[in-house]
């Protein structure tokens, strides 16, 4: 019997919107673990925290694992506050001058209508498969071991990318948000495509941790997701809307 991409997810996870000191102290406990602990992407300190300036300005989310009531990743969606609009994404200080203006011009975007997701972390206790240890999105592409990840994404990984969309989105349609960037493997891209998440390459490979390249994605470009993946957006929304408007203006 065929099972829905919202109903396993939801079957296994929730959704969670770290509004608070304590939800956030669990995302920078996991991007600790992450990116300074398992990967050495960041430097590691004593207080277990990984946390960077861009994050008082972001919005955050988790997925919460309902078996074992523990987290399984976060990412962040970076969105300056309404009344300080001009303050800068790191998409902006170190990527904008290499933006292919044919995708994405930079001289025509206006601050405050342009978001960055960043820092999705999967957690290595959901990272059981030997080839998914060696990333820290949890991604697999060993042709073995596809059939158990048909639908080509990782469900917390799907789930983080919608949470943060589900708040990008909201604030297309209330506040004109027009563009979401986000810098990552050529591979993760694709994989996010076919999902209907529609991110085009907006400018050249660059190494940073591997080879990365800046993507952009066209809130317009919403109704590009399947049948599926609007679904399972839905049922987030249903979840983070109430949990997050409260918070913006």
């Amino acid at each position: 019997m065929h099972t829905s991409l919202t109903d396993q997810f939801f079957s296994y996870f929730t959704p969670v919107y770290a509004n608070t000191d304590a939800l956030k102290a669990e995302v920078y406990s996991i991007r600790h673990d992450v990116y300074c602990d398992e990967f050495g992407f960041e430097a590691g300190n004593s207080n277990h925290v990984e946390k960077d300036a861009y994050d008082d300005y972001s919005h955050h989310f988790l997925v919460r694992h309902n078996n074992s009531d523990t987290y399984a990743g976060c990412i962040r969606l970076i969105l300056p506050s309404a009344n300080q609009p001009n303050t800068p994404l790191p998409i902006e200080e170190h990527f904008f001058d290499i933006l292919d203006t044919q995708v994405i011009d930079p001289n025509t975007l206006v601050h405050g209508r342009f978001a960055e997701l960043s820092r999705l972390a999967v957690h290595s206790n959901f990272r059981k498969r030997t080839s998914d240890r060696r990333r820290p999105e949890g991604l697999t592409d060993n042709p073995e071991e596809r059939e158990h990840s048909k639908r080509a994404f990782p469900l917390i990984n799907v789930g983080l990318y919608l949470s943060a969309f589900s708040l990008a989105l909201y604030c297309h349609t209330y506040y004109g948000l027009d563009n979401i960037f986000m810098v990552t493997e050529p591979r993760l891209a694709r994989n996010i495509k076919r999902f209907g998440l529609a991110f085009e390459q907006a400018g050249p490979l660059v190494e940073y941790h591997g080879a990365r390249a800046p993507y952009v994605f066209k809130a317009t470009n919403e109704r590009n997701m399947s049948e599926e993946t609007k679904n399972l957006l839905e049922g987030i929304n249903d979840i983070l809307i109430q949990q997050f408007s409260p918070h913006l203006p």
